[in-house]
């Protein structure tokens, strides 16, 4: 509203309105909370790779939850960096265990 006319809306629909609240609790609060909370015992290293994650959650749960349309160029996209996330995880076991 701000930068198109600057007239606040007359009546938000709930949907909107829900979609708010649960993004100020969940994506703020409880998130923030929980991160604060593994950063405790998990390193940070590891626990960095959980934001890199989230955007491909994102799609999954856009595509299950509101039946978004995800093109095939968008999940190799996501394959790709939920193999080097692997990668970076698991590498060094992987990469050890082979001879070359």
């Amino acid at each position: 509203w701000w930068t198109l006319d600057g007239v606040w809306p007359t009546s938000i629909p709930i949907k909107t309105a829900a979609a708010i609240l649960y993004l100020g609790i969940f994506g703020s609060v409880i998130g923030f909370s929980l991160y604060y909370f593994l950063l405790r015992s998990v390193s940070p290293n590891r626990l960095a790779l959980i934001t890199l994650m989230t955007p491909v959650i994102a799609l999954m749960l856009g595509q299950w939850v509101n039946q978004e349309i995800v093109t095939t160029n968008v999940w190799i996209g996501s394959g790709i960096i939920l193999l080097g996330l692997a990668l970076y995880e698991w590498g060094d076991n992987v990469f050890s265990s082979i001879r070359f």
